[in-house]
């Protein structure tokens, strides 16, 4: 009985050796468990590998890579970073787990976007650029943002950017278009019209340089192509869309509307829409305040459209 209670516990023994002699296990029952589905199972594999100390450095990052990708289908990309970056402090400039750092901070950026944070999204997409500039997802996705952003021209050196890295990449190509064509039908501003308020040959301290934006203000909120005005609409007339009222005080020359333009309740792009002007239509501004210029409407009310949205009419009375 004796012999067979030591026969027993030797076999326990050296059943134990084995394990402790493998410290891989852990890292190919997370890889099993991952293909199963079972994401959590897999996460807690992978960690115990991490942990139980075992492993050799590139054996770490593999776990550590392993662990990152599990985590980032689950959704957490702050660990599944941390999780990446630990494998290339182990095992720097690992292709693949370059790579899956570039996925990750891409998805997160995506993440932080959907959930406003433009800010962290672009942070997020600059981050994926550094890791592997020769991909074209981050710089579409970064254009997009910038074109949200009313960035014009940065969006179109991603998508440029994009476009030489994967010349076949239909979205980048088509994006560009785009971009490009926003940026040809943009107003420009000149010298004239940033000025025309004050009658000065330069802009004072209080309003913005050319083509800024007026304090607090995005212009990208203003359109940057034509917009739509329905027929039965009286603003959809251009020749009384404006007009300049002989019994008011006016500011500054005559103006013309460079693009079909919204006009605010007050001068700022956060503002209600309460009408909107057609390209080509005149006025003489009522008022101007922080680079907007004040509109009397036909119907008699009173609104602000901003100065990149107007020039001087040329032989206008100053």
């Amino acid at each position: 009985m004796l012999r067979a209670l030591l026969l027993a516990f030797g076999l326990l023994v050296a059943a134990a050796g084995a394990v402790a002699a493998d410290p891989l296990a852990d890292i190919r029952a997370g890889n099993q468990a991952f293909a199963d589905g079972k994401l959590e199972q897999a996460v807690a594999d992978f960690s115990r590998a991490i942990e139980g100390g075992g492993l050799d450095s590139e054996s770490l990052a593999l776990a550590h890579n392993n662990r990152g990708v599990v985590l980032g289908e689950l959704g957490d990309f702050d660990r599944a970073i941390l999780d990446y970056q630990r494998a290339l402090e182990l095992k720097p400039g690992d292709p693949k787990t370059v790579r899956n750092l570039r996925i990750a901070h891409t998805r997160r950026g995506l993440a932080a976007a959907r959930n406003g944070d433009v800010d962290r999204a672009l942070a997020d997409l600059s981050r994926a650029i550094e890791l592997e500039p020769g991909h074209p997802t981050a710089y579409v996705r970064r254009a997009e943002l910038r074109l949200e952003r009313g960035d014009v021209q940065a969006a179109i050196d991603d998508l440029e950017a994009a476009v030489r890295v994967a010349p076949d990449n239909k979205e980048a190509r088509t994006q560009l278009e785009r971009a490009r064509a926003a940026l040809a039908n943009r107003p420009q501003p000149t010298a004239t019209a940033e000025t025309a308020s004050s009658g000065a040959g330069t802009a004072d301290s209080s309003t913005p340089t050319a083509g800024g934006v007026a304090p607090g203000e995005r212009p990208a909120a203003e359109p940057t192509s034509r917009v739509a005005v329905a027929p039965s609409s009286p603003l959809a007339d251009r020749e009384s869309a404006a007009r300049a009222s002989s019994d008011g005080a006016t500011s500054g020359p005559r103006l013309r509307v460079t693009s079909d333009v919204f006009v605010r309740a007050e001068p700022a792009t956060s503002s209600p829409a309460i009408g909107s002007l057609r390209r080509g239509a005149e006025f003489t501004p009522r008022g101007e305040e922080r680079g907007w210029f004040k509109v009397e409407l036909a119907d008699g009310r009173a609104g602000w459209v901003y100065r990149r949205f107007v020039e001087p009419v040329v032989g206008a009375a100053q």
